[in-house]
């Protein structure tokens, strides 16, 4: 896995929340947020180390995503994979 792959993962992550409905604002923002932290931790640290805090959330809205939302959920599960395979 690659960082390249990450990053489209993010690109097809970003698209499907665009999609949530309106109802969901809540989750939509949290979600971009979550992205927006990863995607800053990323340059930053060039890839090296990703916060608890980030990954944590990472989980927890896999969790949420699942049932209601399960190409989210698809899409949360490889970025987790990609992180673990990469070293991060």
């Amino acid at each position: 896995m690659s960082m390249q792959q990450l990053h489209d993962q993010l690109i097809k992550l970003k698209a499907e929340i665009n999609d949530l409905s309106v109802e969901e604002v809540e989750r939509k923002q949290r979600l971009t947020e979550i992205i927006e932290s990863l995607e800053v931790q990323i340059l930053e640290n060039k890839g090296i180390h990703i916060d608890t805090e980030v990954n944590e959330q990472l989980q927890y809205k896999l969790r949420y995503f699942e049932v209601e939302h399960p190409n989210i959920a698809s899409i949360l599960a490889n970025i987790i994979n990609i992180l673990k395979d990469i070293g991060i």
